[in-house]
């Protein structure tokens, strides 16, 4: 495709492309970097460079390349990358026109004096103005922003041949009038309906093309009616599984707030409980020398400051000073940071086996800020395993019965059926149905004539979620 043994008409044609070619970078490179005003001129630079070259396919993605470049110099990597990938169908459209020319008219197919011979005399369009398209072999081409402009018509049989220019054609001295492409428009169906041959009709792909052209600039999608249902469909579902997962939240929201609201009711039952039962503790043994400790111990700042405290003091095994400091820091800084303190100092005091100080610690941290998960879970095992069958008292001498007589009478199983259901309600309005679950069932293995438990529990079974 090179120009060196081009005839003087596909020569000028090659001229007129380049020309149109120049215009079409220059408007895209308006639109795509406005941020490089000298871009413009740049373009006519490289493409004044290759009047008298031999046009090949990688001379011209070397301008394309470059003129890029100047875009990615000035800091717009993105624009350039665009403005590159536009480029392309102008430069394969001037490539596409020169062979299809040098075809047709080596074949004898093409009319009418060479192209570019009746367009000397047309006004210059602005480098803003969109590029002229071309017909080729009977069909449209379009710029990059969709513009359709008739360039060159083929002759058909048994009819002239008439060519039709994007800028309009000079007839009987008249000026040459400017095309709706010229002006920065879309072109008409009128614009088709010239360039078809006398006694012709335009075909579907040109009345699609002019059908396009009337709803306004740019591409639009033709898809199949079959491919039309289907995307249908799949709208139709999208929208049905939102709907779908937005009445589910808003079941959820509602689940929600209606069990938290059950919380102030169930905290005014956990705290007395919590109440009597420190009261109780409080009175026996190591306990009872833990609460009088306490009411001994000065002001403290803040819960953080008494933390390496109660660390030291549990390092070194005191566990009744411990406790005394955790239950001075619940009644003195009510709250999350020392319901926590507490309920990790009757942990230790539990591990030691010190019974009394852990009962003390648990009750006081869910006073300190109830209902406190965490105490409760630690009083029903506690109670748990404080309840278990123990061994037979032995009949020896050495056995102290003082010391069975006074566990005897502390354990109360009735408490670890409280605590556990307490576990259980605080579980479920939490929204933690699994453990909720867990707990309901090992409270109906404790008590197994709960017949509201066993409902409970078989209403759960196939769903796994707690009824509200």
């Amino acid at each position: 495709m090179g120009a060196g043994n081009r005839s003087p008409a596909a020569a000028s044609s090659q001229t007129q492309g380049l020309a149109d070619l120049a215009q079409s970078w220059s408007y895209l490179a308006t639109q795509l970097a406005p941020e490089v005003p000298e871009l413009p001129a740049v373009i006519q630079q490289e493409v004044a460079t290759l009047v008298s070259a031999r046009i090949t396919e990688d001379l011209l993605k070397q301008k394309a390349v470059a003129i890029a470049q100047r875009v990615q110099e000035a800091g717009l990597p993105d624009q350039a990358g665009h403005l590159l990938h536009r480029m392309g169908r102008p430069m394969y459209e001037f490539l596409l026109l020169l062979a299809t020319e040098e075809e047709l008219r080596a074949a004898g197919m093409i009319t009418g004096p060479p192209p570019g011979a009746q367009e000397r005399g047309r006004p210059a369009a602005a480098p803003t103005d969109p590029p002229p398209a071309q017909v080729v072999n009977g069909n449209t081409a379009r710029d990059r922003e969709g513009a359709p402009a008739a360039r060159v018509v083929v002759r058909s049989a048994g009819s002239e041949g008439v060519r039709a220019s994007s800028q309009g054609e000079v007839r009987g001295g008249s000026h040459p009038t400017p095309s709706a492409a010229a002006n920065g428009g879309s072109a008409s169906a009128e614009a088709l309906a010239t360039a078809a041959p006398p006694g012709g009709s335009l075909s579907e792909a040109d009345a699609a093309i002019a059908e396009d052209a009337a709803i306004g600039r740019g591409w639009t999608e033709r898809i199949s009616p079959r491919a039309a249902i289907e995307r249908e469909r799949q709208r139709q579902e999208r929208e049905a599984l939102l709907r779908e997962r937005e009445r589910w939240l808003q079941e959820e929201r509602l689940h929600t707030e209606k069990r938290l609201a059950e919380m102030p009711a169930l905290v005014a039952e956990i705290v007395p409980q919590a109440l009597r039962q420190a009261r109780t503790v409080a009175e026996r043994g190591l306990a009872r020398k833990a609460v009088r400790s306490a009411a001994k111990l000065p002001a403290l700042a803040d819960v953080g400051s008494a933390g390496p405290r109660l660390s030291e003091l549990m390092g070194a095994r005191k566990w009744v000073d411990a406790a005394a400091l955790a239950v001075h820091l619940a009644e003195l800084f009510p709250g999350e940071a020392a319901s926590e303190l507490a309920c990790r100092t009757g942990e230790a005091c539990r591990q030691a086996g010190e019974v009394d100080l852990a009962l003390l610690c648990f009750t006081n941290a869910i006073l300190s800020a109830p209902p406190c998960e965490l105490a409760c879970r630690q009083l029903a095992d506690l109670c748990l395993e404080w309840t278990r069958p123990r061994p037979a008292p032995s009949r020896s001498l050495l056995y102290a019965p003082a010391r069975i007589d006074l566990e005897e009478e502390t354990r109360d199983p009735r408490l670890a059926l409280v605590w556990l259901e307490f576990l259980a309600r605080v579980l479920r309005v939490r929204g933690a149905d699994g453990e909720a679950l867990a707990a309901y069932q090992q409270l109906l293995g404790l008590a197994p004539g709960r017949d509201d438990l066993r409902a409970m529990l078989e209403a759960a079974a196939g769903s796994g979620r707690l009824p509200g």
